[in-house]
């Protein structure tokens, strides 16, 4: 039997680069309180070709949109420190352009609903596929630069 090392999580706001040689595919933020979840979707987005931001919370979030350039949020519904109808809001105030899509384990209809009201991209539940991410992200981000 193998012993299995966690995945290494980065600090809270921590950029992490595409591989040496990559070009950036665009740089999106994945706000999520719990470590696995945004190592792992750190790790689908970088191999994919994006740069990656991450946060555990609604105040790194926002540090986050205000200070750097970012392209797109991963947004969790449900955290200790935010609740992420009220943090798509504030991110909308602060960046109206900026495509946000709902990454949770809480798939209630009605709250996405309200979440594609108030300007969510898309709302995908959780747990993650690569796929399903992937495409969310790319189509995403695509449509933001169509204009």
């Amino acid at each position: 039997m193998r012993d299995v090392e966690a995945p290494e999580v980065p600090e809270r706001g921590e950029m992490r680069a595409v591989p040496a040689g990559a070009k950036s595919r665009g740089t999106i933020l994945t706000v999520d309180d719990d470590p696995a979840v945004r190592a792992l979707v750190e790790r689908i987005l970088i191999r994919a070709g994006y740069r990656v931001l991450t946060a555990e919370g609604g105040a790194t979030c926002l540090a986050a949109v205000e200070r750097n350039g970012v392209d797109l949020v991963l947004l969790d519904l449900e955290m200790p420190d935010a609740n992420g109808i009220s943090l798509l809001e504030t991110i909308h105030a602060l960046k109206k352009d900026l495509p946000v899509v709902i990454v949770t384990g809480y798939g209630d209809p009605d709250t996405a609903r309200q979440a594609m009201e108030l300007g969510a991209y898309d709302y995908v539940a959780k747990p993650v596929m690569t796929n399903v991410i992937l495409e969310v992200v790319r189509e995403a981000l695509s449509t933001r630069c169509d204009g």
